[in-house]
Parts: C-alpha cells; sequence; structure tokens
C-alpha cells in the first residue's frame, strides 16, 4: 500500500506541471526574440510550440497527474 505521505494532492500535482511549464517557456524565450538566428518558419515553429504550453492547463484539465500529462514535442 502506499504511504498516504507520498501521494501528492491533485493541486501539488498541478503546481508542478506549471512549474514544468514554465520553466520549458522560459529556456525557449529566446525563440521569439528579434535577434533571434532562427528562420521565420523556425521561429513559427517554436511559438506554436510555446502556445500549445501555455495553453497546457486548459486542454489537460481531465488529466490529474504530472506523469498522465501528455507534453507538447519541441521543435527540432
Amino acid at each position: 500500500t502506499a504511504d498516504p505521505a507520498d501521494t501528492m494532492s491533485a493541486e501539488d500535482e498541478w503546481i508542478n506541471i506549471r512549474e514544468k511549464r514554465n520553466e520549458l517557456l522560459t529556456e525557449t524565450d529566446w525563440t521569439q526574440g528579434v535577434d533571434s538566428p532562427l528562420s521565420a518558419s523556425k521561429k513559427t515553429e517554436w511559438a506554436t510550440y510555446r502556445t500549445s504550453l501555455r495553453s497546457l492547463p486548459e486542454d489537460q484539465k481531465d488529466k490529474t497527474t504530472y506523469a498522465s500529462i501528455i507534453w507538447p514535442k519541441e521543435p527540432s
């Protein structure tokens, strides 16, 4: 049996999910800068990825754990 102390509440799970999402957004801020070395099409791919990250809480609100989140795929 799982120790209740090891089980996170849904609120704690979503705090972790948002923290990871925010970390991914911060790591990719450079892709949208005016001085970004990316081509216009690559910049658009990254913008789409970042939009998916920002909408993550709403589009996956039926998920209950960090492990069940389907993270958007980062452009290559």
